[in-house]
Formats: structure tokens, C-alpha cells, sequence
């Protein structure tokens, strides 16, 4: 009697297998609410990121969604982070 190698018909090839005889999921997405209407408030974790803090702030106002807080997290830098930050 022939067997077919292991390495061949594996349970990862089965389940592939299935998947494709079952097709996509017909599941309709209904989200809770609208994304347009969502907002969003950002942390900011920085320690002595004064060279990274403005192009990160202006990377951050130049998305689609913009944030409706902007919290920055100092974590005892010993430059001048924060004071950029502000002046930004």
C-alpha cells in the first residue's frame, strides 16, 4: 500500500485546501460608526529627542486625520525637547 509523503499532504496543505474549495468570507462589514467623524488624541513618548521632536510634530499635522490633543511625554531629557515642541 502507498502513502503519500508527510511533506506533501501536510495539515497546513488540507487547511489551505478548504480554504479554497470554501472561497472568500461573504461577511459585510458594518462599522459601529462613522470614520470620518472619529478623533484622535496622540502621545508622544521623547527622551533627548530634540534633533527628531519638530519633524515628528510636523510629520504628525501633515495627516489625513488630524489629532484633536497632542500629548508630549518627557521622560527627564537633558536637551532641549520640550522647548522645541513648544516653539513648534
Amino acid at each position: 500500500m502507498g502513502t503519500a509523503p508527510y511533506f506533501i499532504i501536510s495539515p497546513n496543505t488540507i487547511l489551505s485546501i478548504i480554504g479554497l474549495l470554501h472561497g472568500s468570507d461573504k461577511t459585510v462589514a458594518t462599522p459601529a460608526e462613522d470614520w470620518r467623524k472619529a478623533t484622535v488624541d496622540l502621545i508622544i513618548p521623547c527622551y533627548n529627542e530634540e534633533k527628531n521632536i519638530v519633524l515628528c510634530l510636523n510629520s504628525v499635522l501633515q495627516q489625513t486625520l488630524k489629532p484633536k490633543r497632542i500629548i508630549l511625554i518627557d521622560d527627564g531629557s537633558r536637551d532641549r525637547t520640550i522647548e522645541y515642541a513648544r516653539i513648534f
